[in-house]
């Protein structure tokens, strides 16, 4: 819903600001320069799928229908958010899917900023929403730090002070905050125990986390069963190179031990969105400038402005160079995973089966949070279930004795009953997002905001159907077992 009352004088005021603000822009810059680490996370080019690393006959011709087993697009919803620029950015987009996403609850949690941060800039957005009180979803503080650890201060660069790029400061004389006395509970685990389905057969509710899962670990750790009745999009993780550390996701990074709960939690229905798929969605400063537009909705004013700092910091004022937001993918995987991230039954999809680990380890602190993913699609979750020791006697018992490739490849279903085995110790935990299709997540966030050229960029739902498979693992609780030799039988 968008705000009328006392609009033009705010339109005026938002302009003046972010034209002090994008003047500023090349000296902020500078400084991000001078402090390059702190760059490198955000700084991502787009990838399309033909760079995606697929094998040549698998790309791109994949169902748009399929979405991951057992997942039902909301529907019903709970965001879990650390508020910085592209949480913020995130939570506008979802804003806008107002027909097609109901906020149950908005839950923050100590990350990009300070808790009490967070929670401000939620009642930032939802006043330049121009939500009436009485129809805001519950806002709840959820945890003030790290399950074991103090909360780090990196994110104050990219995020600002506030960790709403400025804007909130700036808006501190137009918006007047007040919060949604009586209709939220205070406690975080408390809210999520008590919004849980009644039953694995309810209607679904999503909890889209976009910080350190700190508040989800809480809840697991409190009521386990209800938070099993959840469907779970996570933004975290890298296959590849991390975003804090070159090999460690801020959020993992930011609290491990809570990450590594979750995923271990026995989580049947959870996709993750890891580094490597949300660094290919991007936007650059000149996007933002749209959505600074006087006839803008205060809404995508206040995003836009963030979001011109956060993109003009990590570009040095280039506002062509695309910058990576991750957040809004998560999002919209979250509600248009068909679309964006289809998922393939032979496990070459954009969304496969992976096993899903987390060092919590404080030591060696350049390993902290680094996650280990390995797509069972690709065989290699393997060596994260089995040492080394007991993988070598496999392949000595199975090739003992084998001197020609006739016997060898005859070995091969003695093999795939044996690694079956292995992986029925510890089988898949998670969805794994590879890639999406970053220039349509470009399009669908623009076009939320009536961004000319982008009106009819976002998709409609497709439905999935309601018996559908409810495992991760597809058939009878194992993992989708692709072996290529086999293909051509």
């Amino acid at each position: 819903m968008q705000s009328t009352t006392g609009r033009p004088a705010r339109s005026r005021w938002l302009c003046v600001f972010l034209a002090c603000l994008l003047a500023l822009l090349p000296v902020a810059g500078l400084q991000a320069q001078s402090l390059g680490p702190y760059r490198v996370p955000a700084n991502r080019m787009p990838q399309d799928l033909a760079s995606a690393g697929l094998p040549p006959d698998l790309q791109p011709d994949f169902p748009s229908i399929y979405v991951p087993p057992g997942y039902i697009p909301p529907g019903k919803m709970i965001v879990d958010t650390d508020t910085g620029v592209d949480d913020a950015a995130a939570l506008a987009w979802l804003m806008m899917q107002a027909g097609q996403v109901e906020l149950l609850g908005i839950v923050t949690v100590a990350g990009n900023t300070t808790v009490e941060n967070a929670t401000q800039n939620v009642l930032t957005l939802l006043m330049s929403a121009g939500w009436p009180v009485e129809e805001w979803p519950s806002v709840i503080t959820g945890a003030a730090k790290p399950q074991n650890r103090k909360l780090s201060s990196t994110g104050k660069l990219i995020h600002g002070t506030d960790g709403l790029g400025y804007m909130r400061y700036a808006l501190s004389g137009v918006f007047f905050l007040q919060g949604s006395e009586g209709k939220a509970p205070k406690d975080a685990t408390a809210f999520y125990c008590s919004q849980a389905p009644s039953s694995p057969e309810a209607e679904p509710i999503t909890i889209l986390a976009l910080g350190p899962l700190t508040n989800i670990a809480a809840a697991i750790k409190k009521c386990p069963n209800e938070m099993l009745r959840y469907q779970y999009v996570i933004l975290g993780g890298n296959r590849g190179l991390g975003n804090q550390t070159p090999s460690a996701e801020y959020n993992f990074w930011q609290d491990p031990d809570s990450a590594q709960r979750v995923f271990t939690a026995g989580i049947e229905r959870l996709i993750v969105v890891p580094t490597d798929a949300f660094a290919q969605f991007a936007l650059t400063l000149g996007d933002t400038y749209p959505l600074l537009s006087p006839d803008q909705m205060p809404l995508a004013q206040v995003v836009g402005g963030a979001l011109a700092y956060y993109t003009g910091v990590l570009s040095f004022g280039d506002d062509s160079l695309p910058v990576s937001v991750p957040d809004p993918a998560a999002a919209m995987i979250a509600v248009y995973p068909q679309y964006f991230a289809p998922y393939d039954p032979s496990g070459f999809g954009a969304i496969s089966e992976g096993l899903v680990k987390v060092n919590k380890e404080p030591e060696p602190e350049y390993l902290r949070g680094t996650s280990t993913i390995g797509i069972y699609a690709y065989n290699e979750p393997l060596t994260v279930i089995a040492k080394d020791k007991e993988l070598s006697a496999l392949y000595d018992r199975l090739l003992d004795g084998v001197t020609t490739a006739e016997d060898a490849f005859g070995k091969v279903y003695e093999w795939q009953a044996a690694i079956m085995e292995l992986y029925a110790q510890e089988g898949p935990n998670a969805q794994v997002v590879l890639f999406l299709d970053g220039a349509a997540m470009r399009a669908c966030f623009l076009g939320a905001f009536g961004v000319p050229g982008y009106e009819d960029a976002c998709p409609s739902p497709i439905v999935a159907e309601t018996d559908a498979n409810t495992a991760i693992s597809s058939v009878d609780g194992e993992p989708d077992l692709y072996l290529p030799i086999l293909a051509s039988e």
